[in-house]
């Protein structure tokens, strides 16, 4: 699956496994043989955090599951600790860019639903922060990161091209922040038409984890844009990662939002 060539029988058996532990259905640990391929598949389709958060919820030991574990709880507290650095950060660039007129962000993708649909925000595993805004107020956006310390990574600068900028900045811990600041949906012409900023700054929900002004996609257009990502720029990866954000989108929506969607 994903970057697999493709999936035997048997780790087609344990992305079973994985599948009914995260969503708490009935399943029983593998054979001991079995358990450290579980643990690597785990890492590779970046679920390991939640699937051994499942299993404590389920009273049972980490290496029953997994083998030897290792100091999982060490790394899960680091993790966290991490993930809260992080989070203060973003709660800082959320401001800022919220203040400028016009600029309207959105925070989407893998970074907000960590903050609205995950228990705890570090279960959900992420490079950078997407972060959505008006396309006719992007450079004003561009110049605000750039006065907290942001630099531009290199890119093309065809707006044709590219419809989103990188941008990062070390901080004082030494901790690396990572932001992708879009003002389309995608860079493919076909997927960034579907859905516009002004369409989703119009639904937009708060999202208090973040800020008394900080706004995620409303959940009928956050699950829309999380298939039409895992389609354009992951070539439909069956990485458990993105579609258990699918299924947490999904499992929310009222009727009203399934119509919408």
């Amino acid at each position: 699956t994903g970057d697999y060539s493709g999936p035997s029988v048997t780790d087609t058996q344990l992305l079973g496994v994985l599948c009914a532990l995260m969503t708490g259905r009935a399943v029983t640990p593998p054979h001991s043989t079995r358990r450290g391929a579980l643990r690597d598949l785990a890492r590779a389709h970046r679920v390991d955090r939640l699937a051994a958060r499942a299993i404590r919820t389920r009273g049972e030991d980490l290496d029953a599951w997994f083998g030897d574990s290792g100091d999982a709880p060490g790394t899960e507290r680091a993790s966290a600790v991490l993930d809260a650095v992080r989070g203060r950060e973003l709660q800082r660039v959320v401001d800022t860019l919220a203040s400028i007129d016009g600029v309207a962000p959105i925070v989407f993708k893998g970074a907000a639903l960590a903050y609205s649909h995950y228990r705890d925000p570090w279960l959900r595993p992420r490079i950078d922060t997407d972060i959505l805004v008006s396309p006719s107020f992007a450079r004003s956006a561009l110049t605000a990161l750039e006065s907290l310390g942001y630099e531009r990574m290199i890119s093309t600068s065809g707006t044709l091209v590219m419809s989103q900028a990188s941008l990062s900045r070390t901080d004082d811990f030494g901790v690396e922040h990572t932001l992708d600041v879009h003002w389309r949906i995608a860079n493919w012409h076909v997927i960034a038409v579907v859905l516009s900023h002004d369409e989703i700054a119009g639904r937009a929900v708060p999202l208090p984890a973040l800020g008394p002004r900080a706004r995620a996609a409303a959940d009928s257009d956050a699950l829309l844009i999380a298939c039409l990502h895992r389609a354009a720029h992951h070539w439909d990866s069956n990485e458990l990662l993105w579609i258990y954000d699918i299924h947490l989108i999904a499992e929310r929506l009222s009727y009203t939002d399934w119509r919408a969607f």
